[in-house]
């Protein structure tokens, strides 16, 4: 369990490595590019824009089971690499030779249990687990190392909604509760040389938190009962907690404070049809008290910040997605019934400062369970 939560922080493949420490995040939004601040239509809307909850329609959602698994391509090539390195042992050459194999190859390991309840205006998550694992080999030869990185996530999240005028301008706002455990550490070739095991040695450290998100969507006009567009903002971590609270060892890495804008297009062929959207974004911009970047901090260029996305459904348990999140091709896919439902996504993790420079593929999976009716975003005219 130890070495999991070592990879769960994130073996770090460059110096300035900029993993996005977001607590949870929709593999529906993941596969139409991570669009998803400006119009959030869903349970997700308590990690996204929680104006988006007054704007959910249809009956009361129970999600109770919600499994999302992440994992990066080339995953347990790269694992059985260092575990092989580390268990040959020989001189640090030997072992130098051998991890070449991952150089440029960063690891990720992804797993979040979250069940929840969502309602017009109101939602609740009860985030059971979500843990988040990156490894990554910094440097070259004798001068490589090992660097890993983890951080595991529990508590409760509390969102509430409402419109302000006309039934167009909508505010919501999150409560969260969260305790996060983590660590980070580097393994120089010649401390595994002489028989260090990966995971022993992480200043691991914990606390508990309390933050808040803000948000607001407007809905500027509609044509009929079948089309409008809108835009919509998000201020994610307003108190940017660093976990004080009950504080066990080294202070995990803290709650990033970002904004994200957006617009939105939503659009319906049919009446019996739910509406397709179209969505751009900038999202994740840094606002003040940032932790280092390879500590989940927002920053790198502006197109690193940039989603798009779209979304078609194509009837009520079937939906497919593509978008471009920050700077890769995304695609997802939803299918299900009133009980179970299923999504799929492929997206880029762009790890250094600008799109293009280290990006890593990682695949999706979310399977929920419980009574799951299909919503949809308000139609009224």
């Amino acid at each position: 369990m130890r070495l999991i939560l070592l990879f769960l922080i994130g073996c770090a493949p460059a110096l300035a490595v900029q993993e996005y420490y977001s607590i949870s995040r929709s593999t529906r939004a993941l596969g139409m590019g991570g669009a998803f601040h400006a119009l959030s239509d869903d349970g997700h809307a308590l990690f996204y824009n929680p104006a988006g909850l007054a704007r959910y329609s249809g009956p009361s959602r129970w999600k109770v089971l919600g499994v999302q698994a992440t994992v990066s391509t080339g995953i347990s090539d790269a694992v059985s690499t260092v575990t092989d390195a580390v268990s040959a042992g020989g001189d640090a050459g030997a072992i130098a030779a051998r991890l070449e194999a991952i150089q440029g190859k960063p690891m990720h390991l992804g797993l979040g249990i979250a069940p929840s309840f969502t309602a017009t205006g109101f939602g609740v998550t009860l985030l059971l687990a979500d843990v988040k694992a990156n490894a990554g080999l910094l440097g070259r030869d004798l001068a490589s190392s090992l660097d890993c990185t983890a951080i595991s996530d529990t508590g409760v999240l509390i969102g509430a909604a409402f419109p302000l005028a006309r039934d167009r301008f909508f505010a919501g706002f999150t409560l969260k509760g969260i305790a996060r455990a983590g660590g980070h550490r580097s393994y120089g070739v010649a401390e595994l040389a002489s028989g260090a095991s990966v995971g022993s040695g992480v200043p691991l450290g914990g606390g508990v938190g309390i933050d808040g998100d803000l948000g607001f969507s407007w809905e500027i006009r509609r044509w009929g009962s079948g089309a409008s567009w809108g835009l919509g903002a998000t201020l994610q971590n307003l108190v940017g907690s660093s976990f004080p609270l009950g504080r066990t060892g080294a202070a995990p890495p803290a709650l990033a404070r970002s904004a994200s804008v957006g617009a939105y297009s939503l659009v319906s062929w049919s009446r019996r049809m739910p509406r397709a959207s179209l969505r751009a974004e900038v999202a994740d911009l840094p606002v003040g008290g940032q932790p280092p970047a390879d500590e989940g901090g927002r920053g790198g260029a502006l197109l690193k910040h940039l989603n798009l996305g779209v979304e078609v459904p194509l009837g009520d348990w079937l939906a497919a997605r593509l978008g471009l999140y920050r700077g890769a091709w995304t695609a997802g896919l939803g299918l299900g019934s009133g009980f179970f439902r299923l999504e799929l996504a492929t997206y880029a993790e762009e790890l250094l400062g600008a799109p293009g420079r280290l990006s890593q593929r990682r695949f999706a999976l979310e399977l929920s369970l419980g009574f799951l009716p299909a919503g949809d975003s308000k139609r009224k005219s």
